[in-house]
């Protein structure tokens, strides 16, 4: 699947969709990190920001007084109301992720490895302010690093 067709089907979206990722990064030359079954959901901004409403409503849950707005981007530009971010003439998409998938690091042999041994650790972004398992985690995505995904409410699988 293409960026255009992905952005076919994230435009017909209003507010937020779950969905499904595989994908594949090289962490390390030499490291191939392969991850199945990350559980994500998706905003469209087009009435308001979900992302926003989400964090708003987790503060006030927490008690914590806040006026959290979501500001521009520290990094490339948003493509329209949708999770598409361009940055260098590189497309990526922006999630919130609600469950991390199966990780499996292999080296170029083939054979598996265990990341630690690499100093390859995993660092989530999230909103500090919030208590823990309150927290949001936000994590965005290559498109050429996309080898799947799936969106509810869809009858296939897309797969990049």
């Amino acid at each position: 699947m293409d960026y255009q067709q992905l952005r076919g089907v994230l435009s017909t979206f209003k507010g937020a969709t779950f969905a499904s990722l595989d994908t594949v990064t090289q962490p390390k030359p030499g490291i191939t990190k392969t991850v199945t079954g990350t559980s994500v959901v998706l905003f469209s901004n087009v009435m308001s920001s979900g992302y926003e409403s989400m964090v708003r409503r987790r503060l006030a849950k927490a008690g914590i007084p806040s006026d959290f707005t979501v500001g521009d981007l520290p990094w490339g530009s948003r493509i329209d109301n949708l999770p598409l971010i361009e940055n260098h003439g590189q497309i990526y998409l922006q999630t919130v992720v609600l469950r991390s998938g199966e990780a499996v690091f292999t080296a170029t042999s083939g054979r598996v490895v265990d990341p630690e041994v690499y100093g390859i650790r995993e660092r989530p972004r999230s909103i500090a302010a919030l208590p823990k398992g309150q927290q949001i985690h936000v994590s965005t995505y290559r498109l050429d690093h996309i080898t799947r995904i799936a969106l509810l409410g869809l009858n296939e699988d897309l797969t990049l």
